[in-house]
């Protein structure tokens, strides 16, 4: 149950389908592999022999789309630091956001801001 996370919720669907609706912090991702707890899963009328094995996780029909909220400064003097915060961003279905920084090609500086950047997403 780690895997769906914590409060996940089925829904049946169909008599033959059901939904699984992630808990917060699930790890689970497309492709993974679930396997049916011994006795857990009966069909929708509950009137079946219960199911076993293994099941592929399928990726959503309409996944989650996060909302990005980043606070920078408005200005910035040639040689000052700065602090790019995305703390306000929000709508991971419960999982962490992963953020990745990057700069446009054909700027000045290019190769020394993208290694900059390399450098900061690795820590």
């Amino acid at each position: 149950v780690d895997l769906l996370g914590e409060g996940p919720l089925c829904n049946w669907v169909t008599d033959e389908m059901v939904e699984i609706f992630l808990g917060y912090m699930a790890t689970v991702l497309p492709n993974d592999s679930l396997a049916l707890r011994p006795g857990a899963v009966l069909n929708k009328l509950e009137s079946s022999l219960p199911a076993s094995g293994n099941i592929l996780i399928e990726k959503p029909f309409n996944a989650p789309r996060p909302i990005v909220i980043i606070r920078a400064p408005t200005f910035l003097s040639v040689c000052e630091d700065f602090h790019l915060d995305a703390s306000g961003s929000f709508g991971a279905a419960g999982r962490q956001l992963l953020f990745t920084y990057g700069v446009y090609p054909n700027v000045p500086n290019e190769i020394e801001l993208s290694e900059m950047l390399d450098g900061f997403s690795q820590t």
